[in-house]
């Protein structure tokens, strides 16, 4: 019973097939009281087994009669769900590449993906470090307190920026606590710091790393859009830089 179980029949199927094995023709009440399965069930069992290839139907005096087919079929039916697997598999093969040209729309040269939670984004901060080039940040320190604390932002963020290498970070940022320490500390080969004249408060943070362009939204579940396109990053950073030598350092 149990390996007609692991072998894709349901419990039910395997009785009905075994009962029909020992009874040879049957009808649908005999099959019910030997199997021990009720009526309506038997009846969705053999038109199941009857597709599948384990139970044969005739007519006998005007009756329904079934038969389980012989055990050496159940074998060709392993390689039958074996075929149609393998046919799935192609199928899915050739799918997935339609589907990843849903997560990755390519229009005027520029690729555009999408990232949601914070697992995923953080993952994304340590694939931004990892191209090792500059980075120009604008963003609000109060909201992004509300959503990362200053350890996380040390561990993920700042810790591997300064392991990897190669990046020095500009940012246009409110006065919050974060920054401002991080000006007091100096170090201006590793970061620099300037300060919105205004207090504000965004729930979206700007990153251009590159031909990288990162958008996040915080308002409700985090969210990026990334944009690989370097004609649109070199507006970006034309913006950037305007506003960049507008404020004080």
């Amino acid at each position: 019973m149990k390996i007609l179980e692991q072998i894709g029949l349901s419990s039910n199927e395997a009785k009905v097939y075994i009962a029909l094995l020992k009874l040879g023709n049957a009808g649908v009440r005999d099959i019910s009281d030997h199997a021990e399965v009720k009526r309506p069930t038997v009846y969705f069992c053999l038109d199941t087994l009857i597709k599948r290839g384990l139970v044969t139907q005739s007519v006998i005096r005007g009756k329904k009669q079934f038969s389980a087919a012989d055990p050496d079929e159940l074998m060709a039916l392993i390689q039958r769900d074996k075929d149609t697997l393998n046919q799935r598999a192609q199928l899915l093969a050739a799918a997935v590449t339609k589907l990843k040209a849903f997560a990755t729309t390519e229009a005027n040269g520029a690729d555009v993906r999408i990232y949601e939670g914070t697992g995923p984004l953080w993952q994304l901060a340590d694939r931004l470090l990892r191209k090792r080039q500059d980075m120009m940040f604008v963003y609000s320190g109060e909201t992004l307190l509300r959503h990362a604390s200053a350890p996380d932002i040390l561990k993920k963020f700042t810790t591997p920026r300064r392991q990897y290498g190669g990046s020095k970070l500009y940012a246009i940022t409110d006065r919050n606590p974060i920054s401002e320490q991080r000006q007091r500390q100096g170090d201006v080969h590793f970061r620099e710091i300037r300060f919105l004249k205004e207090a504000t408060s965004l729930d979206s943070i700007l990153c251009v790393v590159g031909g990288t362009i990162v958008l996040v939204s915080l308002s409700g579940k985090p969210r990026a859009i990334v944009v690989e396109s370097s004609p649109i990053s070199d507006l970006v950073k034309f913006l950037f830089w305007h506003l960049w030598n507008s404020l004080t350092p």
